[in-house]
């Protein structure tokens, strides 16, 4: 039998799950050499991290597990050697979602998710097919738009 993943209710079943970073962790990380590119990625980090609070995304570091569930996208902090969810650190409930787009941002695939209070948060991964599984499942969870809200 599987382990529960930290922060999920027992009867809760996630739908999909991937490893992110924040929009901009691949330029910033291409920028410099070793520890000045190391400082450069994290002081990006800290600037998206602010509109990610100011969105409600709940962030801890700039790789992130992203998991859907049928009520909540819920955050992790990544394992180090695999990636696989090891700390709860945030969640967002689907109903603030009012959007979720992909496209592509030169060698990264960006996933930008809108939240209903008008803001949007992006997040990247290098493997685009596997994004574009997440924003279905994301928009597979999302209550339908009424003719109000096109």
């Amino acid at each position: 039998m599987a382990r529960p993943l930290p922060g999920l209710e027992a009867d809760e079943e996630l739908v999909d799950m991937m490893t992110v970073a924040f929009r901009g962790s691949l330029a910033a990380s291409t920028r410099g050499l070793a520890l000045a590119s190391s400082r450069s990625r994290l002081k990006q980090f800290h600037v998206w991290e602010e509109v990610a609070h100011g969105a409600g995304f709940p962030t801890n570091r700039p790789e992130m597990v992203i998991g859907v569930t049928s009520q909540r996208l819920v955050v992790w902090k990544p394992s180090f050697w695999l990636g696989h969810p090891r700390q709860f650190v945030g969640e967002v409930p689907i109903t603030r979602l009012i959007n979720a787009e992909t496209y592509r941002r030169g060698l990264a695939h960006v996933l930008a998710l809108g939240f209903t209070n008008g803001m949007y948060v992006e997040l990247e991964a290098m493997r685009g097919r596997r994004l574009r599984r997440l924003r279905d499942a994301i928009r597979a969870q999302m209550p339908p738009k009424s003719p109000s809200t096109w």
